[in-house]
């Protein structure tokens, strides 16, 4: 029942798994330092010719504002008594905590994902590989080497469509490390891949990831992705930063004054954070 609840959560157990799932100490927002354009300034001179002494700014930062998360541990006082004796209770509440550390895995799994509606949420992966939205305080309309490689104009799915998102997305030795779909957008690509290159990443299939190797890229499924959508993802420049001060901290159970329940909570704070945009992209147009 828990493997059909919770399917395939992929990203967000990937970067919890590695070191882009970083802690954040302190601060009114999260801030993330950016290079956004090289230093032209150097010139080639001889003798005494006059040294360039010009400054140059390289560097900006996007700043990204916590996210806050909270879901409820509720025990019933008739369950309570229909447990009775301490080792029945303390696996009902066990398994009560287990099912909602679950579900808050994968609340959060959904909230990567986000196209940013609900501006509480994490700003999402629908809402950064755009070429016209605000993300951590930066306007991609207003600064284009914040926008992402979001190809909406393609309706049909082929390797040739995939390999130019990955190749968009490459600058120099920097590529794309994943790609992502549904369930039914990996069927369609491993169908799409001949019989004699459907190669896996060893790392992933290792780490409990089912995958396809495209153009050297793997695949995997994650479920909250949306259906029409294909994104290439390049992890060195994303991560999910959390507060150690609730980072799935589990809040003690209580009585409330007008229930005969006993109440807990798991909380979680941080956000998703990204630090090159221009290195991500995708598929979002997919009809056929």
């Amino acid at each position: 029942m828990v493997d059909a609840v919770f399917d395939s959560n992929a990203l967000f157990f990937r970067l919890k798994a590695s070191n882009r799932y970083t802690p954040q100490v302190g601060g009114e927002r999260i801030v993330q330092p950016i290079l956004f354009q090289s230093n032209n300034s150097g010139i080639w001179y001889r003798g005494d010719d006059t040294l360039n002494t010009t400054m140059r700014n390289l560097n900006t930062a996007a700043e990204y504002t916590w996210a806050h998360f909270d879901i409820p541990i509720v025990v019933t006082f008739t369950d309570t008594i229909k447990n009775a004796g301490d080792p029945r209770i303390l696996s009902l509440v066990a398994v009560s905590i287990e099912g909602t550390e679950l579900s808050a895995a994968d609340n959060l799994g959904t909230a990567i994902f986000s196209d940013g509606t609900n501006a509480k949420q994490p700003e999402g992966l629908q809402k950064a590989i755009q070429t016209d939205q605000t993300v951590g305080g930066i306007a991609q309309a207003t600064y284009s080497w914040w926008q992402a490689k979001e190809d909406a104009a393609t309706t049909g799915l082929t390797l040739s469509a995939i390999r130019n998102v990955i190749s968009d997305c490459t600058v120099d030795k920097a590529r794309p490390t994943l790609l992502i779909g549904d369930r039914d957008m990996f069927d369609r690509v491993v169908d799409l891949v001949q019989p004699a290159q459907r190669f896996s990443d060893g790392d992933t299939a290792k780490a409990g990831f089912e995958n396809v190797m495209v153009s050297g890229v793997p695949m995997i499924v994650d479920s909250h992705m949306p259906a029409a959508g294909l994104y290439a993802i390049n992890e060195n420049y994303m991560k999910l930063c959390y507060s150690p001060e609730d980072n799935f901290k589990l809040y003690p159970f209580q009585m409330p004054i007008n229930q005969r329940v006993l109440k807990a909570s798991l909380g979680w704070s941080g956000a998703v954070v990204y630090s090159n945009l221009r290195l991500m992209g995708g598929l979002t147009g997919i009809t056929s």
